[in-house]
């Protein structure tokens, strides 16, 4: 059975095409990032992922813009990414080439009558979309969404770093599961000491009888 993931991003960025603005009513912008791409779709085949622009609940044509930003030995790297128009209005796709190597984030960058909204989307092997942070500011309740300075992508990009290379920073991949270790799985070394408890105070009721 296939599954499909869906994950939302929400946020503003960079970009390498920007859309002409549409004049929109008070309040922030929106985004909404569609992962992956419906790949029967022309207009969305082939993209890394795609961008619904948003103000409440309507679609938007925002500035928008977008670029790849990696680490690769330890050098800061940022390839431009490539936003095109799709067949659904207020929804572009992002298209742009992780390299093999390093650690990448992508930064989405939108800004609508003058307000920015930010979303950085952390990219796996093969530009799988593998987490998202959306930089927001508390006002009267609401999440609002706000720019990223140069610090806190450098400071996604090591964290990314980290999570991809081991919790320890080593290199070495942290255990699938939290709960393993080199003596065996601690939860069946439980249960076998529990059920030899068991046959041991038992045959102990066992022997009672016999004397």
């Amino acid at each position: 059975m296939y599954r499909t993931m869906r994950v939302v991003l929400f946020g503003s960025a960079v970009s390498v095409f920007a859309l002409a603005a549409q004049p929109v009513a008070a309040g922030p912008p929106w985004i909404s990032v569609e992962y992956p791409a419906n790949p029967h779709d022309r207009s969305t085949r082939d993209a890394m992922f795609l961008v619904h622009a948003y103000h409440h609940g309507d679609h938007i044509r925002p500035e928008i813009r977008a670029t790849l930003e990696g680490l690769i030995d330890g050098q800061r790297r940022t390839i431009e990414a490539r936003i095109a128009e799709t067949g659904r209005p207020g929804v572009y796709a992002v298209y742009a080439d992780r390299p093999a190597d390093g650690t990448w984030i992508a930064v989405v960058r939108l800004r609508a009558d003058r307000a920015p909204a930010t979303a950085l989307v952390t990219l796996g092997e093969g530009a799988v979309v593998s987490a998202v942070d959306v930089p927001v500011l508390r006002q009267d309740g609401w999440k609002v969404p706000r720019d990223v300075s140069e610090a806190e992508i450098i400071a996604a990009l090591r964290t990314a770093d980290a999570l991809a290379s081991g919790a320890d920073g080593t290199g070495a991949r942290a255990p699938a599961n939290a709960t393993d270790s080199p003596d065996g799985d601690p939860a069946g070394i439980a249960f076998a000491a529990a059920l030899l408890a068991i046959v041991a105070g038992g045959s102990g009721v066992i022997r009672r009888r016999h004397e």
